[in-house]
C-alpha cells in the first residue's frame, strides 16, 4: 500500500523520479545541517507535512523527528517491491511533500489499484477513545468512518 508516496522502479531514485515535477511547498521547508543530515522546520510540519494534526501533535513531531541523511534521496533502488507484489495506491489530491501529479504517474508506472483522496481530518478519526474501543466494528461501520 502506497499512501501519497514514491515508489522509484531499479536504477531509480527519489531525487530522479521528482525532478520531472515542480517543488512542493515542503521542499522549501527542509533544512540541511553541517554533516548532510535534512530535518524539517517547524513551518513545514504545520503547514507542510502534518497540516491535519493537532497543534500539540505538530510541537510533538518537531521536537521528536529525526533527522534524515541527504544522501537517500540519491541512491538508487536495486529491487522495485512492487514490481513482484500486488499494489495499492492512495493518491492525496491536496498534498504538500509529494506532488499529487508525480504520485499519479508512480501508481500508472506501477500498474496500482488507486484511489484518489482529498483528505479532510476528522476529529476523531485517531481519538484515544477509539483507540482503546474494543474492535466490534462491523465492515459498514469500517467503510463509513473511511468515508466521512
Amino acid at each position: 500500500m502506497y499512501v501519497a508516496a514514491l515508489a522509484p522502479s531499479e536504477g531509480e531514485s527519489v531525487a530522479s523520479v521528482t525532478k520531472a515535477f515542480p517543488p512542493t511547498p515542503l521542499g522549501s521547508e527542509v533544512r540541511a545541517d553541517a554533516e548532510g543530515f535534512l530535518t524539517v522546520t517547524p513551518k513545514g510540519i504545520a503547514e507542510d507535512f502534518a497540516q491535519d494534526l493537532t497543534d500539540k501533535e505538530k510541537q510533538i513531531l518537531t521536537a521528536t523527528q529525526a533527522p534524515t541523511a541527504a544522501a537517500v534521496f540519491g541512491a538508487t533502488v536495486t529491487t522495485a517491491a512492487w514490481k513482484t507484489k500486488p499494489s495499492w495506491s492512495v493518491i492525496a489530491s491536496n498534498d504538500r511533500a509529494v506532488s499529487p501529479e508525480l504520485q499519479k504517474a508512480e501508481a500508472a508506472a506501477m500498474k496500482a489499484a488507486s484511489i484518489h483522496r482529498s483528505l479532510q481530518p476528522r476529529a476523531d478519526a485517531f481519538s484515544p477513545e477509539r483507540s482503546r474501543r474494543p474492535n466490534r466494528t462491523s465492515r459498514s461501520e469500517s467503510r463509513e468512518s473511511l468515508n466521512p
